[in-house]
């Protein structure tokens, strides 16, 4: 999959802006016709646990049983990514890439959803199709919707991902907290893959600035193997740090443990 990466990486960086919505264009009516339509998130018999490839924008995503389904409807979500930053979608540095979409989550949709928010948004859409633009221009994005959205970019883009609806186990001192959560998985090459939490990013403080760094760690085949067989991950934040090549103090950082289903 690195390879059509690689190809539609330089196609893009041929292209002008306008022709660049076109291109856009052609490919997500490309993934559209061969994706199969699927209940994701909650359908009404389970959670769906992993999902692989492009979503299509009538697919029905559900964050709970009892909310309306959102849709990923809007292509300009994808454009605006890919407009801004096209000169780091390249495959010789494909962790710039990933700053640059927490940046562009960050910057477009808030750092943090709002539960509240979007059970508002949610309940006013009662019997009415929900796109998901009507809960990133409120504030109520979450993680189901971010990571929703950042599959279908990497998708486009041509790389291998997954969307996982699982669990976030936090445990600060002798506190834990076990809570739904969505993330993905990233195939970069051969034995190598990535988890990406989008929606949690690491609050790092340097010469008294705060940053973000997206919440990523390398892991094998076999590590995910392990994690699709039920076995709990431990992220570990001082990754982050060999992979962005810094050195600072997380800001009230907690431990993670990701799981899948």
């Amino acid at each position: 999959m690195i390879d059509e990466f690689d190809t539609i990486s330089k196609k893009i960086h041929e292209l002008n802006n306008k022709e660049i919505k076109k291109y856009l264009i052609d490919r997500v009516v490309e993934l559209e016709n061969k994706t199969k339509i699927e209940k994701l998130g909650f359908n009404e018999q389970e959670i769906v646990s992993i999902y692989n490839g492009y979503i299509s924008s009538k697919s029905p995503i559900k964050y709970s049983k009892s909310a309306e389904p959102f849709y990923l409807d809007k292509i300009d979500i994808y454009y605006d990514f890919i407009k801004k930053y096209r000169k780091d979608i390249n495959e010789t540095d494909i962790l710039k890439m990933l700053q640059d979409l927490q940046n562009y989550f960050t910057d477009s949709f808030g750092l943090v959803g709002n539960q509240e928010k979007r059970d508002k948004v949610t309940h006013e859409y009662t019997n009415k199709l929900l796109s998901v633009s009507s809960l990133t221009k409120s504030g109520a994005a979450m993680c189901l919707e971010r990571s929703a959205i950042l599959q279908n970019i990497l998708t486009i883009l041509g790389l291998n991902c997954y969307l996982i609806y699982g669990k976030l186990i936090r445990i600060k001192g002798n506190e834990e907290t076990e809570e739904l959560h969505s993330y993905n998985l990233i195939h970069i090459k051969d034995d190598d893959y990535l988890i990406y939490d989008i929606t949690n990013p690491l609050s790092i403080e340097t010469q008294n600035e705060k940053k973000y760094f997206p919440a990523i760690n390398v892991i094998s085949s076999m590590e995910l193997k392990s994690i699709i067989n039920g076995e709990e991950y431990n992220f570990n934040n001082n990754q982050v740090e060999r992979l962005f090549n810094f050195s600072a103090t997380v800001l009230n950082e907690i431990k993670r443990i990701y799981t899948i289903g």
